[in-house]
Parts: C-alpha cells; structure tokens; sequence
C-alpha cells in the first residue's frame, strides 16, 4: 500500500528542509508528489523519483515553496494588516508510476509554511510559542464554547528584551498569527478561529493609566477575514476559507503607527469609563481625571473574543473601546514599548528589515551616521568648433568631454549606540536580511545591505561595543545628460 511515511509539520518554514516521504512500492517505477494550492487545488509542480535502496522516495519541496514567497511593505500599518508573501498554505497527492503514466493514490493533511528559516539542524520548526492552540470551554449559559488561554504568546520576533525603547516619531510593526493552530480541532469554536481585538494601554511617567484604546480586528480596520466589528464568525464554515495573507497578520504598534491611526493620546483627560472625545472614527476609554497625556509607555495587545458574553448579550453596537470592553476575553499576545528620545547630535535612521520569521523587526542607529553618493560617469567628447557653419568660430562655452550618462549609488552608513550582549547577537538578522528598508528624510528607502561580515561582539570580549552597517539604496538617482 502505497503511504506518506514522513512529512513536515503543521506549519514549518519554507528556508528549511520540507520533506516527503512516500514508501510501499511493489512492481511500479517509482513514486511522484504533486504539490498544489490548497485554496484552488491547481498543481504547481509534479516530481517523480524511483525508490532509495531503503524501497522510498524522500522529497524535499522547499525550493518550490520557496518560489510562492516575496517581501510586501506595511510599515505604516495603522490599525492591522495582512501579510502578502509570508504563508502559503498547500497539500500533495501522491502515488506511482509506471512507464511514466502517473497512478494518483492520494492527498495529504494541508500545511501552512512561513517565509523564514530555522538552524540547518532542525528539521520541522517549532511554531508552539509563537502559534496559539486555545483549550475550549464550555460557556456556564447557554451551548457555546469559549476560547481559554492558560499562556500568553510571542509575537514572531526574537527581540531579546522585554520592552522594546522607540522614539516618539517611530514606526513599528508586529507580526502574529491570525488564526488559532487547532482551528480544526473543535467545531464550535466559532469566534474564536481569528484573534478578536487589539487593545492598547497607555501610560504616563508616574505609572498611571492615561488610555485604552480597543477595535476589532476586521476586514473594515484591515484584516480578515472577519468582515466587521459586528459579524458572528471570522468567516463561514470555519478556518479553512483563509486567504494565504490573512493566516499572518501585522499590528501597527509605532507611536507614529498610532498617530496616522488617530489612537495616540492628546488633550485633557477624562474619568475611566466615560468617552469623552473621538477622533477619526473611534471613542476611546479615558483613565484617571488627574492624568495627563504625555505618553511614557504602553502596551500592545492581541485579545480573544468572550465568546459567552456574545452568546449571552448579541454583537457589540459599534467599534467604540467602551461598547468592546465586555466582550474582551484572554490576552493571546502582548509587547510592551516604551517611549525614549534621548539628545544627540545626530539624526536616527530607523531600519526595517525582514527577520527569521519572516516579518519586519525594527531597529534605529542613532550615533554618526553618514550618507553619501558615488557617481560614475559616462563622458564623450563634442567639438567646439563651428565647422559646419559659414563662419569657423570656437564656442567658449560649449565642448570638450560632455557626460553622456550617469549612474548615481547613494550610500549610508549606519552607526548604533552601546548595546548588550543579547541585542547584537540579535541583530544578525539585520546583517543576513534579504530586505531592508531604511526610514530617511520622511520616506521609506528600499535599500541593499553591502556590509559583508557581521562580527558578533560580548561585553566581556569587548567592552563597550558599537556596530556599523552600510547599505545602498536600491533605486539609482536620477539626473540629466550633460
């Protein structure tokens, strides 16, 4: 009987090993996979292989995954977002074949893979503290079940401290899963297949609470595929009617982020409980009458819906933070900012870049950084002569080398301040990312990394310790023919 024998896991990581292992063959040539989109079931790539000495076929498809997976920019995220190019969610069918005519037995279970990469050791990724998987309870009224969450999870970044320091003017973006691991574990989990709400907590010097602001996660503030505030479901029939951008979704979570949103803070303030101002198309909930907004830090979160108090009392009215506040169940992740503009004499450039995951990290090097521009010319040389005319004159002005074209490379290197041991050894993602992008002058610069070595530093090797990177921009300036 022909069988998969081995296969990845639920959800791995595409820059790694995905094999295939299929066994059984008796008198046939050899085995073949087909690999296909899980949501149009349309083949991508077909692979045929007699059997090993061991009588299988070990297939390894990641090159082909691989191909399906690209970079898209949501850096400014206000709300939250999809993730274009950071999952594709595929099966195979499998069998044999004889004088090449193919005998198709059967599919597979799906698999979720994830633009990013793990240690050459490894041959499956551990998504288990990054990938929620709810226990489900049963609701004390009524017949529905409610998600529980005994642990928080981490959002799909190796960040090494527990609060990240960003500048007032900072965008920032935070990659999480969208869809519980065990969607199709349980059939009534209803709500609870897509994480419901973001909540974020602000904070002034003294500790004191200044504001929260709550929404939905929705297709109506960005995300998918529930619709509104207001749907009963993520969508019909479960988890499986998710596009591939939806499986991953990002969290605009920058003070700059929340500004363009309309959540930061600004104003008097107000008494807990009472909304008291909107802006943009969101009543936030104001804390404490004594506090003011200057905003020291806060706290991003990703919610459950309390899929009982839904049952019990209908869908919310609207998308206000007080309306929302009941129907909020258990925190599923959580990432604390605070917000650190310290003086310098030299201007921040802040870096996005893609990690191992695959989402975008952040970090600002605010110490000397140097931009420069290398041209390199392409020169002819024209006449100054009038010899087609009556008269031969020379022109003064005009001739000699004349440059036909330009090719212009902008240059910046980068310069951090003083880190810790643990933050450097992070920031070898940023040396080894396929993609970068660099936050100058008010714009957002694809550029190329072209800083070759990355020397991993500890403060008992070296003391106090910086780190330099350059990098080009990707798209050349453009100037006129000479």
């Amino acid at each position: 009987m022909i069988t998969i024998t081995q296969q990845p896991s639920a959800y791995n990581l595409a820059v790694q090993p995905n094999i295939w292992t299929i066994g059984g063959l008796t008198t046939e040539d050899g085995y073949f996979i087909t690999v296909k989109d899980y949501l149009t079931a349309t083949p991508i790539a077909t692979i045929k292989q007699p059997a090993n000495p061991a009588g299988v076929a070990h297939f390894d498809v990641s090159r082909i995954l691989q191909s399906y997976m690209f970079t898209s920019f949501y850096e400014t995220t206000p709300a939250v977002a999809p993730t274009p190019g950071e999952v594709y969610n595929y099966y195979i069918s499998f069998g044999t074949y004889t004088n090449n005519i193919l005998d198709e037995v059967a599919s597979s279970a799906t698999k979720v893979v994830l633009n990013g990469y793990d240690s050459w050791r490894n041959l499956n990724w551990n998504d288990t503290p990054f990938n929620p998987s709810p226990d489900h309870v049963a609701c004390l009224v009524g017949s529905q079940f409610n998600a529980e969450y005994p642990t928080e999870y981490s959002f799909l970044t190796n960040f090494p401290a527990d609060t990240y320091k960003l500048r007032n003017s900072a965008y920032h973006t935070l990659g999480f899963f969208n869809r519980i691991a065990n969607w199709d574990s349980f059939d009534d989990w209803e709500l609870n297949v897509q994480p419901a709400y973001v909540r974020i907590k602000f904070y002034d010097p003294n500790s004191y609470l200044i504001q929260t602001i709550i929404y939905s996660i929705s297709e109506d503030n960005g995300l998918g595929p529930k619709a509104t505030f207001a749907s009963p479901g993520p969508i019909a029939g479960g988890g499986e009617f998710y596009t591939n951008p939806q499986i991953v979704g990002q969290v605009g979570a920058g003070p700059q982020n929340l500004k363009d949103a309309g959540y930061w803070p600004h104003g008097a303030a107000a008494i807990w409980n009472l909304v008291v101002q909107t802006w943009g198309n969101y009543a936030v909930i104001w804390n404490l009458a004594t506090a003011e907004a200057i905003v020291a830090n806060y706290t991003v979160e990703i919610v459950s819906m309390n899929q009982c108090y839904w049952d019990a009392e209908g869908a919310p009215a609207d998308d206000a933070a007080v309306t929302l506040e009941p129907y909020l169940g258990d925190v599923i992740y959580s990432f604390n900012f605070e917000i650190d503009d310290p003086c310098s004499a030299f201007e921040p450039i802040t870096v996005s870049f893609l990690n191992q995951y695959g989402v975008k990290d952040y970090y600002t090097f605010d110490r000397r950084n140097t931009y420069n521009v290398n041209t390199n010319r392409q020169e002819y040389y024209k006449t100054n002569s009038t010899w087609s005319e009556a008269v031969y004159s020379i022109n003064q002005h005009d001739g000699g080398a004349q440059t036909f074209s330009s090719k212009i490379q902008s240059n910046v290197t980068l310069s951090t301040d003083w880190m810790s041991d643990e933050v450097s050894q992070w920031l070898e993602e940023l040396y080894t990312s396929p993609s970068v992008q660099l936050y100058i002058d008010g714009n957002w610069e694809p550029c190329v990394i072209t800083s070759n070595n990355y020397e991993q530093k500890t403060y008992s090797r070296n003391r106090m310790f910086q780190h330099i990177l350059t990098v080009k921009y990707a798209n050349n300036k453009q100037v006129q023919r000479g």
